[in-house]
């Protein structure tokens, strides 16, 4: 009788054999392709691969380091009157000025 770790084993065993073999024959089909000057999903240009090194490299800043945001601060804007001088005017009884 097999053990789970031993079964679990074999089976990475053979998933990794498979993905080998998907590799295999797609750079074989890529090559082929490529022989007879046709487009393959595995034949990308220059710019393709530099665009999707981009995004590769922007993803991983982003993972690491997210973007901050932004808090955006306006100036006061006073919706009262303003009277030139350095004193604080205050509405006293009856809508007066007091002064202060």
């Amino acid at each position: 009788m097999q053990s789970p770790q031993a079964g679990a084993a074999l089976s990475r065993l053979k998933d990794m054999e498979r993905r080998r073999q998907e590799v295999l024959a797609g750079a074989i089909g890529a090559i082929q392709a490529m022989r007879q000057g046709e487009q393959h999903e595995r034949i990308k240009s220059t710019v393709d691969r530099h665009t999707e090194r981009l995004q590769r490299h922007h993803a991983e800043q982003t993972a690491k380091r997210p973007i901050l945001p932004c808090i955006t601060v306006t100036p006061y804007q006073e919706t009262h009157e303003w009277y030139g001088d350095y004193t604080d005017r205050r509405k006293g009884a009856g809508d007066a000025d007091r002064q202060e």
